[in-house]
């Protein structure tokens, strides 16, 4: 950019942005990056829910469900979902309302997935609670 001569407002060469006119800029294509989900320092319930929901169903898959086999890889799954109830936690404020309610009610969901998580991870090496 240059100053027009005698005045201190640069000329805008075409293809440059006028900051000085925020009304006059270019109209901005939103990236498919945008979003907070793939935003890994942002907060995103959807993505904790994501995560979670995702892990408890490749732990079902990889436990064989419903003829349960022991299988050391659904540890995976469960520190997904441990991560997954992390990044939900993230989302909780600090004064209550319904919005905080709802993270709780999933914050206990989380929870309970990472408990059957560690139920299909540990039930097969129980030989005595299973019927012989």
């Amino acid at each position: 950019m240059r100053a027009a001569p005698g005045s201190f407002r640069p000329i805008v060469a075409p293809g440059e942005v006028d900051l000085a006119r925020p009304g006059r800029m270019p109209p901005r294509v939103k990236p498919f990056m945008h979003h907070a989900i793939f935003h890994v320092r942002s907060r995103s319930l959807l993505r904790g829910t994501t995560l979670v929901l995702a892990s408890l169903v490749l732990a079902i898959y990889w436990a064989g469900f419903p003829d349960l086999h022991a299988s050391p890889l659904i540890a995976i799954p469960g520190m997904v979902a441990a991560y997954g109830t992390w990044e939900t936690t993230r989302c909780l404020r600090r004064r209550w309302s319904f919005y905080h309610g709802s993270v709780l009610l999933l914050l206990y969901a989380d929870i309970l997935v990472l408990a059957l998580i560690i139920f299909l991870l540990l039930y097969p090496y129980a030989r005595w609670l299973q019927a012989q």
